[in-house]
């Protein structure tokens, strides 16, 4: 019958009926022998299959909310999808050999799907659905454009911190300046995510340079190197480049710490879970381990589209992918049917963490070099003069370079320890300028004597000449003292 719907087509000469008609025809063939077709098709008939399924799925937890027991129901449903997926998987991944890692995530989603309805858990079952709806939508605008990626939308208007040269215990002045403002008709406001390490420096102040500071709002968490810089939109504004606002910064000499430049508590709460589900592996409770593996994960994978969250911070480098593809594989090996075994999982959660640890250092050796302090910039939003939402780079990052860092042993009081009550004005040192510091561009000075006494590599050569004149004026001492006591013992020879 659908042969001879395109028969039908064709004779019509229509396009459109023969593309639907056609369509048609291949996912009959597609449900007697999932991917006989191949391409594209086959690909749409696996995930029009998976959206009925899920559908299904979604109906019965709705009903659950309503106060029905459902959740028999939503395990049989759940295990319907867990096979279809696994017999239309193959064919879709030949069809579109680059999304393996979707369609392992769709799988684990499945897995997860029921253990929610075996848990009785309502949260973890829309999350669960949720994610299957966005891998969903992915297969689709893959199978739409094979092998295209989608390409991005050029940014025109970019902000800048400008890199400047200070020495531990001064206070200097980072700028932020504007670039392609002109091209995008001119700036109507914005909203900037400043963050660094409080640990490492400490902000004094903040100074606007767009002529009616009382249009600018901040909310500040200071202590916690947090600051928002914002500009609420107006019909009037910046039409060329220039600098927005100046940062007064003091270095406080002492080494940032990769972790105070991710959302803490999101890293915290990813590497808490990974400890705690490889206690319960160990003990036996496996369905716990998973449990609160898939509840971190939710979080880490809310963050895909929130601008600042760790997701996005790691994507940034090219890590996201890499942290999400090992943890698909920890929750897959843990709440399939049939699970792993306690070695399998407890390497899946070795892996994890270093791939966690991995991409945090990345992102943090993304911001600057040995010897420089980066401020990162997230640019949350920003509008033309006519109110208009501007495409902008989301993130940016400046950076004050220094010498003579050290490795806090505790933090809060070794930063403390290291500040100036009176601390100088440090000297602008933007791209093209001359470095206040001398023909190498460092910047000068010896850090406080209180500083703690791990020197960083920076700082070993001048330890290393402080050891030599030690060692040879005790010699000298020790050398003096025997000559006496030679001449002390020369008469009773």
């Amino acid at each position: 019958a659908a042969l001879a719907a395109v028969g039908q087509a064709l004779d019509a000469q229509g396009a459109d009926r023969i593309r639907a008609e056609a369509e048609r025809v291949v996912s009959a063939m597609d449900v007697l022998a999932p991917g006989i077709a191949g391409g594209a098709p086959t690909v749409g008939a696996a995930v029009t299959g998976w959206r009925a399924l899920l559908r299904e799925y979604i109906r019965l937890a709705d009903r659950q909310r309503a106060g029905e027991d459902t959740w028999r129901d939503m395990r049989n449903a759940a295990i319907a999808i867990i096979d279809d997926v696994a017999a239309r998987a193959p064919a879709v991944a030949a069809a579109l050999p680059s999304e393996g890692p979707a369609l392992d995530r769709a799988r684990m989603l499945s897995y997860r799907m029921r253990m929610a309805a075996l848990d009785q858990s309502g949260d973890q079952a829309a999350a669960a659905a949720r994610m299957v709806t966005g891998v969903l939508d992915a297969l689709d605008a893959a199978a739409a454009s094979p092998g295209v990626p989608s390409a991005p939308s050029e940014a025109r208007l970019w902000f800048e911190g400008v890199p400047v040269v200070a020495q531990i215990g001064q206070t200097v002045a980072v700028p932020i300046v504007t670039h392609g403002v002109s091209e995008v008709g001119g700036l109507g406001g914005f909203v900037l995510d400043v963050r660094w390490s409080p640990r490492a420096l400490r902000l004094e102040s903040v100074d606007w340079r767009l002529g009616d500071a009382s249009r600018s709002a901040t909310a500040n968490d200071a202590a916690a190197g947090h600051y928002v810089l914002e500009l609420p939109p107006a019909p009037v504004g910046p039409e060329v480049d220039q600098r927005v606002a100046e940062l007064n910064m003091t270095v406080l000499g002492v080494a940032p710490d990769p972790s105070d430049y991710v959302p803490s508590d999101m890293l915290s709460s990813l590497q808490s879970a990974l400890s705690d589900a490889e206690a319960h592996v160990r003990t036996g409770e496996l369905a716990r381990a998973s449990s609160s593996l898939f509840d971190a994960y939710i979080a880490f994978d809310e963050g895909r589209d929130a601008q600042g969250s760790l997701y996005s911070r790691l994507d940034g480098v090219g890590q996201a992918g890499a942290v999400d593809i090992v943890w698909v594989e920890l929750l897959d090996r843990s709440s399939r049917p049939d699970p792993a075994g306690t070695d399998a999982v407890v390497e899946s959660i070795t892996a994890a963490r270093a791939a966690l640890d991995a991409g945090v250092a990345a992102y943090v050796r993304s911001l600057s070099n040995e010897g420089e302090l980066p401020i990162t910039i997230d640019v949350v939003s920003a509008t033309s003069l006519a109110g208009r939402p501007l495409s902008s780079r989301p993130s940016v990052a400046a950076r004050i370079l220094t010498t003579g860092l050290v490795t806090a042993t505790a933090p809060s009081d070794d930063a403390s320890a290291l500040e100036d009550p009176t601390p100088d004005v440090g000297v602008l040192a933007p791209s093209g300028a001359e470095s206040p510091a001398g023909a190498d561009g460092a910047a000068g000075g010896t850090p406080s004597s209180a500083a703690p006494e791990s020197p960083s590599p920076a700082g070993r050569s001048d330890l290393r000449m402080v050891w030599a004149l030690a060692a040879a004026l005790a010699l000298g001492a020790l050398m003096a003292a025997f000559s006496s006591l030679r001449g002390r013992r020369r008469p009773s020879a």
